[in-house]
Formats: structure tokens, sequence, C-alpha cells
């Protein structure tokens, strides 16, 4: 079952939406946050109720921040190409500009994501048994 909570992309709510879920009960196998701040958050909360990452509940988020490689665990992300998507606003915006100000049409674009696993989401450790057995 899928379940979506709101935590307004900040650690703090976050966490305080993990809490609130947790203490109803509610135990996920795991915890997709929508940036890697709100994953911090997340996992906090997981730990203040004496659960552990990724053993109980593997989490990961989204924008692969350079601190979420330092995490213990290190939190498995998605990596967005920043600069591709950067440099795809700045020409719309001359096309807005060279257009006189007329709003240029939508246009629907599709840019590679990377999913970046690490210990997090548990992973890391199911390959290694699979390895070794």
């Amino acid at each position: 079952e899928l379940t979506e909570l709101a935590g307004e992309f900040r650690m703090d709510t976050a966490y305080d939406v993990v809490t609130q879920l947790l203490q109803s009960g509610i135990r996920p196998h795991a915890i997709f946050a929508a940036n890697d701040t709100m994953a911090i958050g997340a996992i906090s909360a997981v730990r203040d109720a004496d659960l552990r990452v990724p053993d109980d509940i593997a989490v990961t988020g989204f924008d692969d921040t350079p601190m979420t490689a330092y995490l213990s665990p290190p939190l498995t992300t998605v990596r967005m190409p920043i600069h591709a998507l950067g440099e795809r606003a700045a020409l719309r915006l001359i096309e807005t500009l060279r257009g006189g100000g007329t709003v240029v049409p939508a246009n629907h674009e599709i840019l590679p994501a990377q999913l970046v696993i690490r210990s997090s989401c548990g992973a890391a450790r199911k390959m290694m048994e699979a390895a070794g057995s």
C-alpha cells in the first residue's frame, strides 16, 4: 500500500509526519522523500522511534546533495541533471525575451535521472549477501 505524506520539503516537517506515521502504528517498508533534506528528517524520526535504517525501514531521497554520501548510512537518492535543467530554462527565457515577452508555448522534455544506490535502501547489504552465497 502506498501512503503519501506532506512535508513541505523541509527536514522538520518530514520528521514530524514520519513520527506521526510511526506513532499511529504504521510501519512502512520504505520511505521515498521528495528531496534529500526531507529524507534526513525521515531518518531522524525513524531513529528516534528506536528503528534502524535500512534494517527496519529503507529511506531514499531526491536531489543527490553532496552531504548525502557522508550520512550514516549514506543516502540512496536520485540525481537530476541540474546543469541541463538550468540550461534549458535559460534558453526558454531567452526565447521569451527575444519574442518581445510573448510566452513561448509549453515544451515537455524528459531528461535522464540517475539512481544513486547507497546503504540507506539496504540494497548494498543485499547485493553483498547475494554475492557471498
